[in-house]
């Protein structure tokens, strides 16, 4: 009789990794989405490759153009194509000014608007009972049939967006009514949304949980003026819903990042509660002056404000994708967003970074008091010229002090230069699970590198920082999260890249760390050539003592070794861990079959479950199912590699096994 093993993945790993929060959506699906419709029209194109998944978006007028059943034939004919290629999609359709014309002969009042290029103009009366009776049937007929799809498809659908009003942004009109009797109050506004809400959540949320489909809210931002849209949502879903919403992502220095981000980044990296994903799309922001001035610049600062507001799903439309492909360097900006987006778990994290920034922010009154720099008001363009005069030696500047007073919107539109201090912007570095510690105490921000700021001038020139010798040391000191590593879970490598600017001929600094026996090392010791040049140096640790034993509890360090202040961009890690108490052999030998698999995935069961999971190696929940009387799962879109499934009856593990995606 063949020899059982219980692999017990969970004595020291599943209590550690595992117990952490789940995403909302699967982690394969963070990163950057093609908006363009570029993927579906050339599947086969392997510049796409680098899509995590597609928008599929359709016209109500489109799916039922004449008052009869619904057509989803197109929208089945994109995720099959969505399937064949190994793409996840998110589905939404546009209603208001996109519904079927037969809606206003069936008694739909046509609303015309003071607005005229959009949509002509022309919008329904929404708050008609005709047009209540067909839109909320659309919603109960779209659920019904994303629901009943197959398996494989339905796995494909990441989250549905709801849409209760014109285009993305859920207002009724653009523009005012021309006949006032259509205008519609904000409070029975609120009223139809939240109705239209409890259709969704009927349509996609409740029922059979085995087919439930995450769904992405707009305009339910508490601290936006949408306090009961908010309250609704959450205390109606609970947990595990997106919403659209980080502009952030659009540029950078624009106004209200910080406070978006203390909102809205609990629930989305390291949750402790309540799970949260968002997405956003790069509009026509990239083709406006700001990233026409350097579009190196926007993308890569852009990206880094994304990931600092916690940005899931970043849409990329047709402009962006065109300007990714043509140059390199952007797209290494795109990339680096596909790398980090997902980074959301510290205790599994394969990457973090460090990306070195001072931004001014004038709504800080303790760092920059009103006796010394004025009135601490948003209007108020001297305060931000004093900030920016103060910091003059290292760079800063006030480019467009119009744009500098204004929201974000105007900002991403008609913002004509670089501006160093804004208005409730980010603060400190960009970082993901690396900490500088005492940033600002122990280093000092650098703006605009190397001269001017001009279309020629490199991602990096933007924003650096520096020793400074004189005043606050030689010593830059780091850690990594507190969740990062433990007793069970080590690192087994980390490699560790550098950017700095090489910019005065044989000055020296060192990269130093502890290993675990106390030995302090510096592998890397450099004496720079003087070149001007912006650098990358990596090195490979086996070794790292991470328990934050260093001065000022710190990991590693960047050590000055001479009088001259040197420059950094940044500091990014790749990390390979090692997770001990863990037996790699498969459960009861053949369980799983085939195995490499290559899209379906069976197994022989003697013993009731009622749910499959599948985890990455370093404990993600990727994918799970309670479809399990098919006796098979679609493992198709998941990439190559070693994957852990589990079997579990309510909250009992039954069997848990490894398995290879061919």
């Amino acid at each position: 009789m063949k020899k059982y093993i219980l692999l017990l993945l969970i004595l020291s790993v599943f209590s550690e990794v595992y117990s952490q929060q789940q995403p909302a959506i699967p982690i394969s699906t963070y990163g950057i989405w093609d908006r363009g419709g570029y993927f579906l029209k050339k599947p086969t194109d392997t510049r796409y490759n680098y899509f995590r998944g597609v928008q599929i978006e359709s016209n109500w007028s489109d799916i039922q153009p004449t008052n009869s059943a619904i057509n989803w034939s197109t929208l089945d004919a994109n995720l099959q194509t969505c399937n064949t290629y190994n793409k996840c999609v998110y589905i939404n359709i546009l209603v208001g000014p996109n519904c079927p014309s037969w809606l206003y002969t069936a008694g739909v009042p046509k609303v015309l608007t003071d607005q005229t290029t959009q949509f002509n103009g022309q919008f329904p009366y929404y708050l008609n009972a005709t047009y209540k009776t067909y839109y909320f049937n659309l919603i109960s007929e779209f659920g019904k049939h994303i629901r009943s799809l197959s398996p494989a498809l339905r796995s494909r659908v990441a989250f549905i967006q709801v849409m209760t009003g014109c285009t993305g942004d859920e207002c009724a009109y653009k523009g005012n009514p021309l006949d006032t009797q259509y205008n519609i109050t904000d409070a029975n506004w609120l009223q139809f949304r939240l109705t239209a809400f409890s259709k969704f959540k009927s349509a996609f949320h409740d029922g059979d949980q085995s087919t439930v489909i995450p769904m992405l809210f707009n305009n339910i931002d508490p601290d936006n003026g949408q306090p009961v849209e908010w309250k609704w949502v959450s205390d109606s879903i609970g947990s595990d819903f997106g919403f659209k919403g980080s502009a952030y992502g659009r540029g950078h220095h624009l106004t209200g990042e910080l406070p978006f981000k203390n909102t809205w980044n609990p629930y989305q990296l390291n949750p402790k509660g309540m799970v949260l994903f968002s997405r956003a799309e790069m509009d026509q922001s990239c083709t406006k002056t700001m990233y026409n001035l350097n579009p190196k610049i926007g993308f890569y600062w852009g990206i880094l404000s994304g990931l600092n507001t916690g940005l899931s799903v970043h849409d990329q439309s047709a402009n962006a994708t065109d300007l990714a492909l043509a140059d390199p360097e952007i797209m290494s900006s795109i990339l680096f967003f596909n790398k980090y987006a997902g980074q959301i778990f510290p205790a599994s994290a394969t990457a973090a970074y460090s990306v070195f920034h001072e931004g001014l922010n004038s709504d800080n009154i303790q760092k920059f008091p009103e006796k010394d720099y004025t009135n601490c008001a948003m209007s108020n363009v001297t305060r931000y010229q004093k900030i920016c005069l103060a910091y003059q030696a290292q760079g800063a500047k006030i480019d467009d002090a119009l744009a500098v007073v204004q929201g974000q919107v105007y900002q991403r539109d008609k913002q004509t230069g670089y501006n160093d201090s804004g208005w409730d912007i980010q603060e400190g570095n960009y970082e993901r699970w690396i900490e500088q510690i005492k940033a600002d105490s122990t280093s000092i921000g650098r703006y605009r590198l190397r001269g001017p700021l001009t279309v020629n001038s490199s991602k990096y020139d933007r924003f650096a920082r520096s020793f400074q010798s004189s005043k606050k040391g030689n010593t830059m000191y780091f850690k990594f999260h507190d969740e990062m590593f433990s007793p069970t879970n080590q690192p087994k490598s980390l490699k560790f890249s550098i950017t700095y600017l090489d910019s005065t001929a044989n000055s020296t600094w060192e990269f130093r760390y502890k290993d675990k026996s106390g030995v302090i090392h510096a592998p890397v010791q450099i004496t720079q050539l003087g070149d001007k040049q912006w650098k990358t140096v990596t090195t490979t640790i086996t070794d790292m003592d991470v328990s934050k034993s260093g001065v000022l509890g710190s990991d590693f360090t960047l050590v000055n070794t001479d009088n001259i202040d040197d420059i950094f961009n940044g500091i990014e890690v790749d990390i390979e861990r090692t997770i001990t108490g863990v037996v790699t052999e498969i459960v009861t030998p053949g369980i799983f079959f085939p195995n490499p698999v290559k899209s379906d995935l069976r197994w022989n069961m003697n013993t009731n479950f009622d749910q499959i999971r599948i985890y990455s190696v370093s404990g993600i929940l990727l994918l799970q199912s309670s479809n399990v009387q098919t006796g098979s799962l679609d493992l198709s879109h998941l990439q190559r590699g070693m994957y852990f499934c589990q079997f579990t009856n309510g909250n009992q593990v039954i069997q848990t096994g490894k398995i290879i995606k061919d």
